[in-house]
């Protein structure tokens, strides 16, 4: 579009249907002739499902894991010592319930190491 000097506008957007990274839908009309530097065509793009996250903490690390694989995202481990949590479990992650979350998306997770 750019070498033809069309005005273009992507809009990313949640499709449980359509792969992430393509086309979903456009506002104008697949053959529909457009002059240059005159209309936008916008685009939506698939940023994938939505996913909802779960409480987390409430997760052993092994079903964490097992989520974040089936969702497609990434987890990046770290481990703090806690009187409260013992060892092994997990303490935190920088990710709370019911935020949402897109293919990809890094989860910070805190692991105990006991006291």
């Amino acid at each position: 579009m750019k070498q033809h000097h069309l005005k273009y506008e992507f809009v990313y957007v949640f499709s449980s249907k359509i792969k992430k990274g393509y086309g979903v839908k456009q506002n104008i009309d697949a053959g529909t002739k457009v002059k240059v530097n005159d209309e936008v065509v916008k685009i939506s793009i698939s940023k994938g499902p939505k996913i909802v996250v779960p409480e987390l903490t409430k997760m052993s690390v092994s079903e964490l894991t097992e989520w974040a694989i089936k969702n497609k995202l990434k987890l990046e481990f770290k481990d703090a010592y806690d009187d409260t949590v013992d060892e092994g479990e997990i303490i935190k992650t920088d990710k709370n319930k019911d935020d949402i979350l897109e293919q990809g998306s890094v989860i910070s997770v805190t692991l105990s190491r006991g006291k």
